[in-house]
């Protein structure tokens, strides 16, 4: 037996799924309710995004231009998904350089070579072919 008077149109992205009098929700940890008329549905999750932190290391002084690290151990990566290296602005200081150092060193941060269920590598190039040195934190999330 409907619940609505006039069934309501159902939509997915703003596309017409079609109309019916009963919604039922299903997937794992979904729930519905209805409490004073309206209807509250919960869909546990939101970003889902895996993310980790590694180290990028141009060597020792006068250093390279480019570095490269190999994150493994992301069991749930696969070669469609992207990964997205940055310097966060709560990036911890390394032994080689501090925070501020770590926001104003200039190079370009690239995720290439995934491995499904395994992982993937960071490429770090220093801007303007200047040589880096040391180590610098990276923070990477999987999208």
């Amino acid at each position: 037996m409907p619940l609505f008077e006039a069934a309501p149109a159902i939509q997915d992205e703003g596309t017409l799924q079609g109309n019916a009098g009963v919604l039922n929700f299903t997937g794992s940890g979904v729930t519905a309710s209805v409490a004073a008329g309206t209807a509250t549905i919960n869909i546990p999750g939101g970003s889902g995004a895996t993310t980790g932190t590694t180290t990028v290391n141009f060597g020792s002084f006068p250093g390279a231009v480019t570095a490269i690290t190999t994150v493994t151990g992301v069991t749930s990566i696969l070669t469609s998904n992207k990964v997205l290296p940055f310097i966060d602005a709560n990036v911890a200081a390394t032994a080689d350089h501090t925070v501020d150092e770590h926001l104003l060193s200039e190079f370009t941060l690239v995720t290439t070579n995934i491995v499904a269920g395994t992982g993937f590598d960071i490429v770090a190039c220093a801007v303007d072919g200047k040589r880096l040195y040391g180590s610098y934190n990276v923070v990477w999330e999987m999208l």
